[in-house]
């Protein structure tokens, strides 16, 4: 009766962490197709140029961490165990491959907002600059 009962303690503990991984890989995808599709559908009717350019520059950044991250796991992985990849190669069959996408939804949580400022912030200073500098050629222009 022991076991049984530590048998399906461990069960549920597993069937919680399979649902809470699946959930957050399901609530991530969704927000990751929302944000790709107003980008690419409702972004250009949008008139103001900076935001059109800011959240072009966050799907462009969250589908580059996505690519990416399972290869930047297996390189973190592979230091920490100080050795060659292949012993890596081997862990991710023992543990399985959505452990490549563990701790994605942070990153790119964080990514969405430093991103739509940075890229913002970029074409807000250059447009000012570009402005600046030709107001300064046509002052140059009508002295000379």
């Amino acid at each position: 009766m022991l076991s049984v009962s530590t048998n399906l303690r461990r069960l549920s503990k597993q069937g919680i962490r399979m649902l809470r991984l699946k959930t957050g890989i399901a609530s991530f995808s969704l927000s990751a197709v929302s944000l790709f599709s107003y980008t690419f559908y409702e972004g250009p009717l949008i008139e103001s140029e900076y935001i059109r350019f800011a959240l072009a520059g966050t799907a462009s950044t969250v589908i580059v961490e996505l690519l990416t991250h399972a290869i930047d796991t297996v390189n973190m992985r592979s230091k920490v165990i100080n050795g060659p990849k292949i012993y890596v190669i081997s862990l991710m069959k023992f543990e399985g491959i959505s452990n490549l996408f563990r701790g994605v939804q942070a990153v790119l949580y964080g990514y969405v907002f430093s991103s739509m400022l940075y890229f913002y912030a970029y074409i807000s200073i250059k447009d000012r600059m570009n402005l600046e500098l030709n107001q300064r050629h046509d002052a140059k222009q009508s002295l000379g």
